[in-house]
């Protein structure tokens, strides 16, 4: 047995997939006896040549039983050519070609035909997928049969010319149809390929589009599981004596070909030709339920199609089942097996490995075996039966099934017509039973069950029953549940309330009456009277009465019974009650307005008597009140109508009047009030008043003191008057104080420039100086200054602040600016000066020099010479300028005279630094080998370079010095340094830059460096090593380093 989750989609496919086939008629077939919900599933082998119909037992694949046939005709048109299944497998269609007798209809549970459809010539069948409708292609037309109610009719006729040219019929016979999966979609393979071959059909409305492109006579054809295409069988076979058409042959590549023995590929998307797959001469087609294989029936064997699902690109497989020549194919519902039909040989192709086998049959001398079919189903549990017992308008239905089923439910089938019974209900397992309700009397009603295993697995459904209900006599049903007691109100008619009247097997109408006090109606709100007549025949659906109370009624009690009458039928009653009741009201307490137009009247009544509570009042006022007291009334009438619970009313009636004698009531309050700029205040009576009161309302307010200036600073009483709208006067007093708080308007000069003296002395001011008339919106008190003196701390500009202040206390300040100068000239005192030339043949004087103590009356801030630098050209005699500038740039300028001199070795007159021939010998000194001693003759015994009168003690070097002002070794000495007056000394740093040079050294360098390299000239040299190099004389060189370190 397969398991259960693979048969839901066998019998989906099954359903989806179905091809109906001609079948002739029956033979009693073996037996099986199943327990429970017994999974079957069968193969059936249509017959050529009058032969019997195979039965294959699809689960053990093995000959099961035969279907004899109707004719013994064995002419190959009076054949069975095509087998179809119902949808629930348990109907069996066998059509007859080419013979005017009707297709049969086979009931596979009983082995007998129950019925017939006058499908004449019938060619080709099939199912719509939900299994209501068979389509047959009987000659020319396209018939469809209506398995519901049994009814034929002509889907489309397409007897539309003659056997000749272009005119002949569209088609003589279709032998395959196929149909899309959501039924819409008819695809019809015409066997004579005269006028075209293959039509398909919107089934729907009918509507037709024409395939011809190179598709001859269709042999067979199928459709894709997932309805993309369609696989057409071509065929050369032409029919009567017709020729073709050749304009209809022209294929997909534009040539007049014949396609026959390809297939043919349809796109369902575009209904176009796609391709053609030649594969020799083809018999049938069918395709695996995944839809990549497509196994086509041949004269050799079964050959092989792939479709690529991504690509939808189709190859010829070279997978290849030899079985010799190929009639019919039928892939089996699970698409593990292929039945193949190879003339009378039934055999089995197992597509998981290729073995291929041959199933035994019943040897029939002359036959051949045909088109194959599948039939799978859920058997039902034995003893699955069902029994009617009509009670009244019920149909009460029993059954039994075995406990030991793991059955889930049941399903009930019911209707009046027996082929068309509609799902009426489910039961649960083990309950058995279920009751039809609600049926009409004396008609058969049809019944059958179906059994759900634990799995959801469907039985087939049981045999059928049959019920007929019973004729009753006529009979009311009252329904007056929502009947309640009325009440309603005196000369009032009551609310109205509903019951409903049905019936059945009534002869005559219904008549209603009301009982006293009561009145009837059909229609809400109106037509009411004291009996109503409602139109019956047979049965009577519910019919709304509207009842209620009279507004002619008394007080009191009223009741009585409503009678329903109809002839035949037993009276029906309903006992009615109620109550009328009359309501009075009277006046509990009334307030009149207590002044003139005002609206604090109000009104109060009792609680009413003779009513129901509870109550509801409403007032005639403005507001419509709703309380048993109205409050604010205005003067006049007011009428206040009460409503009990049963809606009745009763009213009292008021007259509030009005007057007005009391005097307001004053309330006041002490406020402080602030002068303005001008020294004046403004109060209103608002201001002075605290809420003065009036049992009316208030006319006016006054004061008697309105105004106040200076003169009323401090505290001042004021009266209040109030007088209200009826004339009523009222008076209070208040403390008015007044304040001011308004600072004065300080106003100064503009601002002005002073000048210090000659001295310097201190300038003062006054208040009175800086002030330009400050004023006050009452009174100045005083004015003051915070800076009243100035000196030379003060040059340039200073911010005055005026302070004001007002005979109440209030101060404000201005500011100005004074300017102070100072526009006297420094007093500038000199000294003359006597300068000697350096050994760089230079001279410099500073200010300091020649200044001699010059002044000024505040501060000088700077001093500045014409000329500071002298030379050689430059001895004797000369003027020079001095000029002090003070700190406000006053300036003065005196002269001075200096006096150029130098140390002059052989008294010519020309100082040593700069005479070429220092000790005037007569050799100049660039060649002389003691330049600051006399030797005209240069004597040089040792021809040291040096002369003899200098050439004595060597010299000797310190290893460094500190040039840090302290008077200790401050410059660099050379011991015996004066006996080479003639020098030339060097200075190098580390890295060969000359930074000191100086020629006839004395003995002064203090580590500044003298501009000749890299360093600016004066500048101090950093502690370090440095090197030198002392030449003395022409041809006696010294050299070593020295360290500097401050």
């Amino acid at each position: 047995m397969l398991k259960t989750n693979n048969m839901k989609s066998i019998i989906n496919y099954i359903c989806k997939y179905l091809i109906l086939i001609v079948p002739f008629c029956f033979i009693k077939m073996n037996s099986q006896t199943d327990t429970g919900l017994t999974y079957k599933s069968f193969a059936y082998v249509s017959a050529a040549k009058g032969g019997n119909i195979q039965i294959i037992d699809n689960l053990s694949k093995s000959f099961y039983g035969s279907i004899g046939i109707i004719s013994t005709d064995t002419n190959w048109r009076n054949s069975s050519k095509t087998l179809g299944i119902s949808k629930d497998g348990q109907i069996l269609f066998q059509d007859s070609y080419g013979l005017s007798t009707t297709t049969q209809i086979i009931s596979l549970a009983t082995n007998t035909i129950v019925s017939g459809i006058s499908f004449s010539n019938g060619g080709g069948m099939i199912y719509s997928p939900d299994g209501n409708t068979i389509y047959s292609s009987p000659a020319y037309n396209i018939l469809k049969y209506n398995i519901n109610d049994q009814t034929i009719t002509t889907f489309i006729n397409r007897n539309t010319g003659t056997c000749s040219g272009a005119n002949a019929p569209e088609a003589y016979n279709s032998l395959r149809m196929a149909i899309s999966s959501n039924g819409n979609n008819l695809y019809v393979g015409n066997l004579d390929p005269r006028k075209k071959g293959i039509s398909i059909y919107n089934t729907n409305n009918g509507t037709e589009i024409k395939i011809h492109s190179g598709i001859s006579g269709v042999q067979k054809l199928n459709i894709s599981p997932d309805d993309a295409f369609v696989y057409i069988c071509n065929t050369s076979w032409g029919y009567g004596g017709c020729t073709n058409d050749p304009n209809l042959m022209i294929d997909i590549y534009g040539n007049n070909t014949n396609h026959s023995s390809d297939i043919a590929i349809l796109n369902t998307s575009t209904n176009a030709i796609v391709d053609y797959l030649n594969l020799g001469a083809i018999s049938d087609v069918v395709v695996s339920n995944d839809g990549t294989k497509i196994y086509v029936g041949t004269s050799t064997g079964v050959k092989v199609i792939d479709r690529n699902l991504s690509t939808n690109i189709h190859t010829v497989s070279s997978e290849n089942y030899v079985t010799g020549a190929v009639s019919h194919l039928g892939l089996e519902p699970s698409g593990n097996y292929l039945y193949v039909v190879t003339s009378d040989i039934l055999k089995l192709i197992n597509l998981s490995d290729g073995i291929i086998s041959t199933i035994s049959t019943t040897s029939e001398s002359n036959k051949s075996l045909g088109n194959i079919v599948f039939s799978s189903y859920y058997t039902p549990p034995i003893g699955l039966s069902v029994s009617t017992n009509p009670t009244n308008n019920n149909s009460n239905l029993n059954w039994t099934a075995a406990a030991s089923l793991n059955l889930a439910n049941y399903k009930i089938y019911g209707g009046t017509s027996l082929s068309n019974l509609q799902l009426i209900g489910t039961a649960s397992a083990g309950t058995e039973n279920f009751i039809h309700t609600g049926l009409s009397g004396g008609v058969t009603y049809y019944y059958k069950i179906s059994a759900i295993d634990i799995n959801n697995n469907e039985s087939i459904k049981s045999s059928s029953v049959l019920t007929t209900t019973a004729i009753l006599p006529p009979t009311i049903t009252v329904d007056s549940s929502s009947i309640t007691s009325f009440t309603s109100c005196i000369s009032t008619a009551s609310a109205e309330q509903t019951l409903t009247v049905s019936g059945t097997g009534l002869t005559n109408n219904v008549i209603v009456t009301a009982p006293a006090g009561f009145e009837v109606s059909l229609t809400s709100g109106t037509g009411f009277s004291s009996s109503v007549t409602i139109t019956a025949s047979g049965t009577l659906s519910a019919t709304t009465v509207y009842v209620r109370v009279t507004s002619s009624a008394t007080t009191g009690a009223v009741l009585g019974n409503l009678i329903m009458s109809s002839l035949g039928a037993t009276d029906q009653t309903v006992n009615l009650s109620g109550v009328v009741n009359a309501i009075s009201l009277t006046a509990a307490s009334q307030t009149n307005v207590a002044c003139n137009g005002g609206s604090n009247g109000a009104a109060s009544v009792n609680t009413p008597t003779g009513g129901t509570a509870s109550y509801t009042y409403l007032w005639n006022d403005t507001s419509a009140q709703t309380t048993a007291t109205a409050t604010g009334l205005t003067a006049g009438t007011y009428i206040c109508t009460v409503t009990d619970a049963n809606g009745c009313t009763a009213i009292q009636s008021f007259a509030i009047t009005d007057s007005d004698t009391i005097a307001p009531t004053v309330l006041t309050q002490d406020i402080t009030v602030q002068l303005d700029a001008d020294g004046l205040a403004i109060i209103t009576p608002a201001m002075i008043d605290n809420g003065s009161t009036d049992n009316c309302s208030i006319e006016s307010y006054s004061i008697d003191i309105t105004s106040f200036d200076c003169s009323n600073v401090g505290e001042n009483t004021v009266t209040l008057t109030v007088t209200d709208v009826n004339g009523n006067v009222s008076t209070g007093t208040s403390i008015v104080t007044i304040e001011d708080d308004v600072a004065p308007t300080p106003l100064t000069v503009a601002s002005y420039t002073l000048q210090l003296d000659e001295f310097g002395s201190d300038i003062s001011i006054t208040a009175e100086d800086i002030d330009n008339g400050s004023t006050d919106n009452c009174e100045t008190a005083s004015i003051s200054i915070d800076k009243n003196t100035f000196d030379c701390a003060n040059l340039g500009e200073n911010t005055v602040t005026l302070t004001v202040t007002d005979v109440n206390g209030n101060s404000a300040t201005a500011t100005t600016t004074i300017t102070i100068e100072d526009v006297t000239a420094p007093i500038v005192i000199t000294q003359n000066v006597t300068i000697d030339l350096n050994d760089d043949s230079e001279a410099t004087i500073s200010t300091n020099d020649i200044d001699d103590g010059s002044m000024d009356n505040c501060a000088i801030a700077s001093m500045s010479l014409d000329r500071t630098d002298f030379a050689c050209a430059n001895l004797g005699a000369y003027t020079v300028t001095l000029t002090v500038t003070d700190t406000s740039g006053n300036t003065t300028s005196e002269i001075a005279l200096v006096t150029v001199v130098g140390d002059d070795l052989d008294g010519d007159l020309i100082t040593d630094v700069c005479d070429d021939d220092i000790d005037g010998d007569g050799v100049d000194n660039d060649f002389d080998n003691c330049v600051r001693t006399f030797n005209s003759d240069q004597d040089d015994v040792d021809f040291n370079g040096i002369g003899d009168v200098c050439d004595g003690t060597d010299v000797s070097f310190p290893q460094g010095f500190s040039p840090n002002g302290d008077g200790i070794r401050d410059t660099f000495i050379i011991a015996g340094l004066a006996q080479h007056g003639d020098n030339t000394f060097e200075v190098y740093n580390r890295w060969g830059n000359k930074v000191f040079g100086s020629q006839f050294y004395q003995n002064n360098w203090d580590g500044e460096s003298n501009g000749q390299s890299v360093l600016n000239k004066h500048e101090k040299l950093p502690a370090g090593p440095y090197f030198y190099v002392l030449t003395a004389g022409y041809n006696k060189v010294y050299k070593g380093w020295i360290y500097i370190n401050y």
